[in-house]
């Protein structure tokens, strides 16, 4: 059994990998840098933490902590709410830099 880095229960990782994948559309449980059980990897997701979850861009191939470019994302699209960096990763992920490329050359 595993310890969780954030809230220092033991945990099945088995069981948070499915929980995370299941819940945290479109990231997979073996990007993150902490050893995190499925709630706690969840939240860390929800709360944009940052040195927890990391990327490579599928454009440029830059490794990103996810929480500093979603952020950064998000600001650049501050007029759509909606608009988040994941619904970008329609050919795998992207940077923030990526995705807002692609967005603005798409009109």
């Amino acid at each position: 059994m595993a310890v969780c880095d954030f809230c220092q229960n033991r945990f099945d990782v088995g069981e948070a990998r499915a929980e995370f994948e299941r819940r945290a559309w479109r990231l997979r449980y073996a990007n993150l840098r902490k050893c995190l059980c499925g709630s706690c990897a969840v939240r860390a997701i929800e709360r944009q933490t940052e040195d927890v979850y990391f990327e490579t861009c599928a454009k440029c191939g830059r490794s990103f902590d996810f929480a500093v470019d979603a952020r950064a994302f998000e600001h650049s699209f501050r007029l759509d709410h909606h608009k988040t960096l994941r619904d970008c990763w329609t050919g795998g992920p992207l940077c923030c830099d990526c995705a807002t490329e692609a967005v603005f050359s798409r009109g």
